[in-house]
């Protein structure tokens, strides 16, 4: 299951450099795999606010590449923001390799039309997954403060019936 986003994105660049700039592009922050021909994989490493990600890139076909960060753990239920984060930092890194290796210049409408707000909308996966982490949180939260209030009460107080018992 886990947490999963993703995102598609349009541009009027050919497949050959979309390949090329996502090479780059993942290189330079993860490294890659390519397991078949237009498909990307990459390792996202462990943080504080994850076990690490899968992130994914498909160049589909001309114009469209398919981009989807989850994470490795599949009972992951919320990420605190860490798959979009990885989607926001490719995508930015993205747009500086096709702006700084020419592309930009060679195809202008096609640039333009990749750095649209639209076209680099980061949704998520599943409508029901923001209710999904809320319900985890709040369940994690309830948790942790019935733990502490065992260990700041319970605790002691067994351990004063236990010295009362023993003077007696």
């Amino acid at each position: 299951m886990g947490v999963r986003k993703e995102v598609t994105v349009q541009h009027g660049f050919s497949q050959e450099e979309t390949a090329e700039a996502v090479k780059a592009t993942l290189l330079l922050l993860w490294g890659y795999e390519e397991p078949r021909p237009g498909t990307f994989e990459s390792d996202v490493g462990t943080t504080w606010m994850s076990w690490g990600e899968r992130f994914t890139v498909d160049v589909t076909r001309e114009g469209v590449i398919k981009i989807v960060s989850e994470s490795k753990i599949p009972t992951t239920l919320f990420d605190f923001g860490k798959n979009r984060e990885n989607l926001k930092s490719f995508l930015n890194r993205l747009k500086y390799t096709f702006s700084s290796s020419g592309f930009a210049e060679s195809k202008p409408k096609a640039y333009s039309s990749f750095t649209s707000d639209e076209s680099t909308h980061v949704r998520s996966s599943s409508p029901g997954e923001n209710i999904l982490s809320l319900f985890a949180m709040m369940v994690f939260l309830f948790v942790s403060i019935t733990f502490v209030l065992a260990l700041v009460f319970f605790v002691p107080l067994v351990f004063i019936l236990l010295l009362l018992s023993q003077a007696f």
